[in-house]
C-alpha cells in the first residue's frame, strides 16, 4: 500500500488551513522532526514559516503556531517531567528533550497532550 504524500503546512497567512494546536499538528509521525526547527519533504532544513515545511520539532512547531509564553511554559514542564521519568535525566528545556536520541514520537504526543497545547 502506497502512503499518502505529506502536504506542506500552509503559510501563516492561511490560518484557517493550518493546525491550531500542537496536538492537531502532531497527529501524524511524519509531522515531527529532530535536529532542525522545520524540514521540507526532502528532509532538508527550512524556516518554520516556509510554505515547504512539512515537519517540525517542538520548538519549531511552537514558533509556527505562535504559542503564548504560558503555553510554552506548560510545554516545557510536561517535556522535562516526562523525560525525567523516562530516562532519569533532568533536561532543562523542551528543545533538548525533543532532540534527545531516546525521545520518541509517542513521547511527543504525550507531552503535547499533557501540556494541552
Amino acid at each position: 500500500m502506497k502512503s499518502k504524500k505529506l502536504k506542506p503546512i500552509h503559510p501563516l497567512n492561511a490560518l484557517e488551513k493550518q493546525p491550531k494546536t500542537l496536538v492537531e499538528l502532531f497527529n501524524d509521525k511524519r509531522r515531527w522532526c529532530k535536529d532542525a526547527s522545520a524540514k521540507n519533504a526532502k528532509k532538508q532544513c527550512v524556516d518554520v514559516t516556509s510554505y515547504d515545511a512539512v515537519s517540525f520539532c517542538l520548538s519549531g512547531a511552537a514558533s509556527r503556531l505562535n504559542l503564548s509564553k504560558v503555553k510554552i511554559n506548560r510545554l516545557n514542564k510536561a517535556a522535562t517531567m516526562l523525560h525525567r521519568i523516562k530516562t532519569g535525566k533532568f533536561e532543562t528545556s523542551y528543545i533538548s528533550v525533543n532532540d534527545d536520541r531516546k525521545t520518541t514520537f509517542q513521547d511527543i504526543q504525550i507531552i503535547v497532550k499533557a501540556a494541552n497545547v
